[in-house]
């Protein structure tokens, strides 16, 4: 399953980048295959995910699965989000991109395996942590998802590390947090950081978090498991 989305921006920490939710020996085949093909777009990689979007479904269904991506911004449902933003000609790499990767897999004689994505079915209700696509309804903040929490909450208390700002630092932290049966955040670990310092204070913000919605099944309030990109950029 290939998933397009968020697509558009270029430059610095907006680099396309596939995330694959998990290692897939055949799909990182697929990608050497394509780098050495004359394609114009030279993506990035990782086995993780991003963030939420209509791929995980198909994941946890332990189909492969490859989310195709130039990340998220502030701009993201603001006014400030405009068209003279876009990188138009990046985009049309990226469907070049897109359509050499689905021919490469229709080539192939049998179909891509099945992922090992581990679901755990007897998982209890009360003690279990869920996926965001095992639950009924998703956890909220503020009535939305992962991006209103980071709009409404990270970005507007997230402080910027004073060191990471004289040595020039930034790039992007993704954290995977726990939201517990009444709202609360629980758990906080980081996933993948390009520094310790934003890693530090990504972690911070996150955990000051006010209560959330909790997700439940049915009607019952569930743990949940969520990975959140926290973008750290300096200012020209």
């Amino acid at each position: 399953m290939l998933n397009l989305d968020m697509v558009g921006r270029s430059g610095g920490l907006n680099r396309p980048t596939l995330y694959t939710v998990l290692p897939n020996i055949e799909l990182s085949d697929i990608y050497n295959q394509l780098k050495a093909k004359t394609l114009v777009l030279d993506p990035l990689f990782s086995n993780r995910d991003y963030f939420p979007s209509d791929h995980q479904p198909f994941s946890q269904s332990g189909v492969p699965v490859t989310l195709i991506t130039t990340g998220l911004h502030r701009e993201y449902h603001s006014l400030k989000d405009t068209p003279s933003l876009l990188d138009y000609k990046q985009m049309e790499d990226i469907c070049d991109y897109s359509f050499a990767m689905l021919q490469t897999v229709s080539d192939r004689f049998g179909m891509l395996r099945r992922t090992a994505f581990a679901t755990d079915q007897d998982k209890s209700v009360e003690t279990g942590i869920f996926s965001i696509s095992e639950v009924t309804s998703r956890p909220q903040f503020l009535h939305g998802d992962e991006r209103q929490f980071l709009k409404r909450w990270v970005y507007a208390n997230m402080k910027y590390p004073v060191e990471a700002i004289k040595e020039g630092i930034q790039g992007r932290v993704i954290v995977e947090v726990i939201i517990e049966k009444n709202g609360e955040v629980g758990d906080v670990s980081v996933l993948e950081s390009a520094d310790l310092l934003l890693a530090q204070e990504a972690v911070r913000v996150v955990k000051a978090s006010p209560k959330w919605k909790p997700a439940k099944i049915g009607t019952q309030p569930v743990r949940t498991r969520i990975s959140i990109p926290i973008e750290f950029r300096l200012k020209r």
